[in-house]
């Protein structure tokens, strides 16, 4: 419920949630995107799908890596 109201504004078509597959389940998925479509203030123009990422337990990794070479490209 917390991101429903930035999710409608910003209109976006797909949410990824990373996290053990045990907790981020198929029940898990669907009450979040009945929450998105229900708790939203706004009507989104699109539907939001949400997803469980699946991308392995090197994520946390990995998007600092990608911060690190945005930081070096612009002060190039």
């Amino acid at each position: 419920k917390a991101l429903t109201t930035t999710i409608n504004l910003l209109d976006l078509t797909d949410v990824v949630i990373y996290g053990p597959s045990d907790i981020v389940n198929k029940v898990f998925i669907s009450s979040t995107e009945k929450a998105i479509q229900e708790y939203g203030p706004y009507s989104p123009k699109h539907p939001c799908t949400v997803r469980r990422c699946t991308c392995n337990n090197d994520i946390t990794l990995i998007g600092e890596c990608i911060s690190v070479i945005q930081n070096r490209i612009m002060n190039l």
